[in-house]
């Protein structure tokens, strides 16, 4: 709106719509927080501050807003990139994607997108996955048990598939096959199944539909 990327939300009949944040950075990939209070998001508005790195990469943060638009909160201090939050079921904790970047052998600056699980204040921040492949749009399961993610590991490969692992950090496992793309899961609140976006490239076509798989009870 205006050339703006802000939050807004509507009633669940598209009707009623209210923007929540109005900003002239962008705003993105909102998500409710699991008792429906609070919607997180990660924006660019962070880049302005004087200690924002000035590399001319993104800097992004993570905050949240009440559904009534008050209550604006940072919740992380990235200094680089931390978007697609996901809180968990019982309210303590945050995923989401953060870029690292390292200096290779050539003394290059490599960029590496990893899926980390910090306390909603950005402390106690822990990497879960650690793997040189591009890791991305995580979220929680139903329970908390387990952190679903969409990857094209092993590195190098170009085939997006879905993921999972322990919360708590483990070896994980690939829970989509073929040569469609699986990504921006959402797991349903009786984790028997798991929705998400499939598509694959077609000449100078993007082909997708919304798919769902079955969780291993497990």
């Amino acid at each position: 709106v205006d050339g703006e990327d802000d939050i807004f939300v509507i009633d669940i009949d598209g009707t009623n719509r209210r923007r929540l944040t109005q900003h002239p950075a962008r705003d993105g990939h909102p998500r409710w927080s699991p008792d429906g209070t609070r919607i997180f998001f990660n924006s660019e508005r962070v880049a302005a501050e004087p200690d924002a790195p000035k590399t001319g990469e993104d800097v992004v943060d993570i905050f949240s807003i009440r559904s009534d638009g008050t209550g604006l909160t940072r919740h992380t201090r990235c200094l680089s990139e931390c978007s697609y939050p996901s809180v968990s079921p019982d309210g303590n904790r945050l995923l989401y994607r953060r870029v690292f970047w390292s200096i290779d052998a050539n003394g290059t600056r490599v960029r590496n997108s990893e899926i980390v699980s910090a306390k909603l204040d950005g402390s106690d921040e822990v990497n879960l996955t650690r793997d040189p492949a591009y890791d991305v749009y995580p979220i929680w399961s139903h329970d908390g048990k387990w952190v679903y993610f969409s990857s094209v590991r092993p590195a190098g490969n170009r085939q997006m598939h879905l993921w999972r692992l322990p919360a708590g950090g483990g070896s994980p496992v690939r829970m989509t096959e073929g040569d469609w793309h699986h990504r921006q899961a959402v797991p349903d609140r009786q984790g028997s199944r798991i929705y998400m976006f499939v598509f694959k490239r077609m000449g100078q076509t993007d082909v997708g539909y919304i798919g769902a798989i079955d969780v291993p009870q497990h």
